[in-house]
């Protein structure tokens, strides 16, 4: 006959996990369902499009650090002014370069917006030299 173990059937563990499985499964495909529909966390990228540059957009901007005397600060002064390329430099007048470094913070006494200027024409006649 049948012995008992502790006194549960043996047999009821194999209904009772199968029911445990059972449940288990309905919660994945529930999550996933979720998931699903919340769609992804991050979105694809969006595709880029190339556009043909317009006639009017701005050149871009030339290391003015190159120049004796224009410093990293001194060129960001300059570009907000909107001198922004060696083409700029030479088309400005040292008066207006003056009037430039003198309404901003910095102090430079030794300034020799001449000297950039011909040193900025220097360098546009290299780039357009064969």
């Amino acid at each position: 006959m049948h012995q008992r173990r502790g006194g549960v059937a043996w047999w009821l563990a194999f209904p009772l996990m199968g029911l445990l499985a059972g449940l288990f499964a309905l919660l994945l495909l529930e999550r996933r369902k979720r998931v699903h529909q919340q769609g992804p966390a991050v979105s694809p990228p969006a595709p880029s499009i190339v556009l043909p540059p317009e006639e009017d957009a701005p050149l871009p901007a030339d290391d003015l650090t190159v120049i004796r005397g224009i410093g990293p600060k001194t060129a960001v002064v300059l570009a907000q002014a909107g001198i922004r390329t060696f083409a700029h430099l030479v088309q400005s007048s040292p008066d207006s370069l003056r009037e430039v470094l003198s309404q901003s913070a910095l102090r430079l006494p030794n300034a020799s917006p001449e000297d950039w200027i011909a040193q900025a024409k220097a360098r546009l006649e290299r780039q357009t030299a064969p």
